[in-house]
């Protein structure tokens, strides 16, 4: 069920605590322990098993373009007066994990197949990393 068919519609912090709690679940479902990452770093979650470590970059949007859900790729970093827009960059993370508040569905994806950028749509591309399905959404 997606969220806001379940609480209504709730703005974007409450969007991106979900994505993570997802992102969470689903790293822990196959055996991974998990982590936050300092709120400083260039990701967000890690995670450890058997001597493996990977980093996670989690996405959240409630934006559905040409029906397919669109999610902001850049680093915004902030502070009181000045807003800039950054890509990250190779090494700042392994993965996207991509969760979508309408929809419900998530994606994790390598870092290498989608590069920093401003947006990204959830097209057929994506098919082959998507993690969670949504009744009415047709499977690959």
């Amino acid at each position: 069920m997606a969220i806001n068919e379940f609480f209504g519609e709730e703005d974007q912090e409450f969007y991106r605590e979900v994505a993570e709690t997802e992102c969470k679940k689903f790293l822990q479902q196959r055996g991974w322990s998990v982590g936050k990452a300092d709120p400083k770093s260039r990701f967000d979650l890690f995670a450890t098993k058997d001597n493996r470590f990977v980093k996670f970059q989690v996405k959240s949007t409630k934006v559905i373009k040409s029906g397919n859900p669109e999610f902001r790729t850049g680093k915004v970093t902030y502070n009181s007066k000045i807003i800039k827009r950054t890509k990250y960059e190779e090494g700042d993370f392994d993965f996207w994990f991509f969760y979508c508040g309408v929809t419900g569905e998530s994606w994790v994806v390598p870092y290498r197949e989608l590069r920093s950028g401003s947006a990204t749509r959830m097209n057929k591309k994506f098919e082959k990393w998507r993690v969670t399905r949504t009744v009415g959404r047709p499977s690959p």
